[in-house]
Formats: C-alpha cells, sequence, structure tokens
C-alpha cells in the first residue's frame, strides 16, 4: 500500500520527475579506461569514478549534476562534474524543473529496490512515485539529511578503523613473537611433507579416507563445510594420516598476499589426509603448534615466503625444499607459551569487538534506513510531526 503524501507535498510519477538522458552510444570500454587522464568515467561499479579517459568527444551532453543508475548493480551515485560513461547498464536521469537534484538522488537511494541478480532494474524504478514537496522544502530536507547522513558515516567510519587498528594489533603481537630466541632452519624443527595428488585411481571406491583440499584452509583458519573424500592404497593412510597440531600450509598462489596461507589441524576429524597442493608441517618437540602458527603469520615470516615462492612466471608456489630452509625463531618453551598466550588473547580481543562493530554496522545500517524513510515522509523537518533532532534521539 503507498503510504499518505503529507499536506502540500504531491505525489509525482516517475516519468514526471525525472528525464532519462542519452548517452547517444558513446562510451567507454572497460577496457580502455586509463588510471589518470583529463575525463572521468562513471559506470555502475562500486566506485564514484571507474576510471579515466582523454577523450573529450565522449563527455556526457547534458550539463551536470545527474542522477547515475546502474541498471544491473542497483548502485546511485550523483555527479555534479563532467564525466564520459562506463560500458553498458548505466541510465543518466535529470531531475526535471521544480525538483532539486540531491533530493531526487537521496529519494533513488531511500527505494529498496528486490534483486533480480544481474538482471535489470529500471523497469523496477520507472514504478515509483516520488513525494515532491515545495522546492524550499526539499532544500531543507536535503541539508537535514545530509548532516546526519554525514555524522553517521562518520560513525560507520570509525567502526571500519576500529577493524582495522585489531587486525595490527594482532599482526604487532606476532611480530614481537617473531623476536627473541635463536634461528633455525624449519627443516631442522620439524617434518615437512607434500600431500596426495588427485587422480582417476584415488576416486573413492572401497578404502576412501577424508580428504583436505586448498579450499579447505582460508586466511581465517579451516573450513570443513565441504570434505571431500579420496582412495588409499594399503600402508599409505600411517604415513599420510594428519595429526592434531600439524600446520597446512597452502602451496601456490596467484596473490602474494594468499602465498603460504596456513591453518594448524584441530583433529577434528578422525584419519584425515590432505592433497598435494598443501604441503604438511609437523613440529618435532620443542616446537609449540600454537607458536610455529603465531610467528608463521608475522610480517618476517610472511615476507620470507613471498621472497621464497616469487618466480618469473608470476604464480607463487612453495614446496617441501623452500620451507626446510624458510627461518623461524626458536625460543624456550616458557617464552613460546608466553607468545601463544598473547595471540589467543589479542585473537579474542578482536573476536570480541569485532562482534560488537559488526552489530553496530547493523545498526547503522537501520538508522540510515529510518532517516531515509523520515526524510520522504515529511518526518525529518519541524514542519511535519517532530523535529528532526527529537526524532533522531527516540531512534
Amino acid at each position: 500500500m503507498t503510504a499518505p503524501v503529507p499536506h502540500r507535498w504531491a505525489a509525482v510519477p516517475f516519468e514526471k520527475a525525472f528525464a532519462v538522458i542519452s548517452d547517444r552510444g558513446r562510451r567507454v570500454p572497460v577496457s580502455s579506461y586509463l588510471s589518470d587522464g583529463s575525463v572521468p568515467v562513471v559506470d555502475q561499479g562500486e566506485g564514484l569514478i571507474g576510471g579515466y579517459t582523454n577523450d573529450n568527444s565522449l563527455v556526457v551532453d547534458s550539463p551536470p549534476p545527474l542522477v547515475v543508475f546502474g541498471d544491473h548493480t542497483r548502485r546511485i551515485k550523483y555527479v555534479d562534474f563532467p564525466f564520459a560513461v562506463g560500458a553498458q547498464g548505466v541510465k543518466l536521469l535529470r531531475a526535471r524543473e521544480g525538483i532539486d537534484p540531491r533530493f531526487a538522488y537521496w529519494f533513488i537511494t531511500s527505494q529498496q529496490l528486490p534483486s533480480r541478480g544481474y538482471g535489470r532494474h529500471f523497469a523496477l524504478l520507472r514504478q515509483l512515485s516520488m513525494p515532491v514537496p515545495p522546492i524550499e522544502e526539499q532544500r531543507r530536507i536535503v541539508d537535514l539529511l545530509e548532516e546526519h547522513l554525514s555524522r553517521l558515516d562518520a560513525g560507520t567510519q570509525q567502526l571500519r578503523n576500529a577493524t582495522v587498528r585489531l587486525g595490527g594489533m594482532e599482526r604487532a603481537v606476532m611480530a614481537v613473537g617473531y623476536q627473541g630466541g635463536h634461528h633455525v632452519g624449519l627443516g631442522e624443527v620439524s617434518v615437512i611433507q607434500g600431500g596426495i595428488q588427485k587422480q582417476p585411481s584415488r576416486d573413492p571406491r572401497s578404502n576412501a579416507y577424508p580428504f583436505l583440499r586448498v579450499a579447505n584452509v582460508t586466511s581465517r583458519g579451516l573450513d570443513l563445510v565441504d570434505v571431500h573424500k579420496i582412495e588409499l592404497f594399503p600402508g599409505e593412510l600411517e604415513r599420510l594420516r594428519l595429526q592434531k597440531g600439524d600446520l597446512l600450509v597452502v602451496e601456490g598462489n596467484g596473490s602474494a598476499n594468499q602465498i603460504g596461507r596456513a591453518a594448524t589441524w584441530d583433529g577434528s576429524i578422525q584419519d584425515c589426509v590432505h592433497q598435494n597442493h598443501l604441503i604438511r608441517v609437523r613440529p618435532l618437540e620443542g616446537l609449540l603448534p600454537g607458536f610455529l602458527e603465531a610467528v608463521w603469520n608475522s610480517p618476517q615470516v610472511r615476507a620470507q615466503l613471498t621472497e621464497l615462492a616469487s618466480s618469473s612466471s608470476g604464480l607463487y608456489t612453495l614446496s617441501v625444499s623452500k620451507l626446510k630452509s624458510l627461518t623461524i625463531p626458536m625460543p624456550d618453551l616458557r617464552r613460546q607459551e608466553q607468545v601463544v598466550t598473547q595471540v589467543a588473547e589479542a585473537r579474542q580481543t578482536r573476536a570480541r569487538v569485532g562482534g560488537s562493530v559488526r552489530r553496530n554496522q547493523v545498526r547503522a545500517d537501520q538508522l540510515r534506513r529510518s532517516i531515509l524513510a523520515a526524510a520522504f515522509s515529511g518526518r525529518l523537518t519541524a514542519t511535519h510531526a517532530t523535529p528532526a533532532k527529537e526524532w533522531l534521539s527516540h531512534v
């Protein structure tokens, strides 16, 4: 049911509120985007500007400001500078006379259009009617709306900064853990072994066992939702079975940030083995599994892994022999236990505060929707019902 329109407002059909501007087929292909140039390119991607071009003939004829709507992505942008259109799926909208362009932009932003996947959504937008007050009231609403949303956005950014700082705190603890004690080759304090190559003869039959793949070792730890099985030949299980405390290291990746990502096996699945794209590092006596994992994620070891894995092909790869040459600190067990405790405390703090950040992010999103809904129902301004500051305090 359509919400009632406040006194002195009018329900304006979309076609009478907006003029659809043609780009005349002049678009910049994504492959032609420049990292810098004289003309910004605006597309339906996440950022306001997708790239640049130096072809001034591609600048949109209609002067700014315009509202850009992503027909596939539902992203909405307010563009108040000359620009060129990037790729396809972009709709250009101009607010008609008597409608403030920013008011029009915030109205479209406030609409919760249902997703059609990567299908087109403009038809849904055209079905809307926009509640429109007198132009002076539109501008007042926009000023109040942008004031409140800027404060909300500042708070949201603080939440993001808190998450980044927590990650930095955990890395700092790991970096300190790397210091102290003498350094040894990883091959001196652990047994390093490859895994099983998947092939037709390994299809599960009469002697199948759980089998960990690269997908099971993530940057956040183990992901055991989807564990495959593989056929083992007689005598292999004793040699290949994982033990609690084994470190599983990803052998190869196209990204320097992901190479060597690792997780410690928790022993939660009995008689489990692993594929050849995972390298098993089994700590010997005197090296605590928790300490090995902590220093593995330290900046110092990450730098070594990147250097060891780099190749001329651009693909980063590790091997058993490369890992044996990796150096790690080897303090006494008391110091190792201290580092393990410090890392655990940092992770607990990160999880606790991270949960609070996520909850507050949800609340911020809800508040943003509430503010937008109030703006287009007449409740945000003092002219209609509750004054804005009092209304926000209730929210």
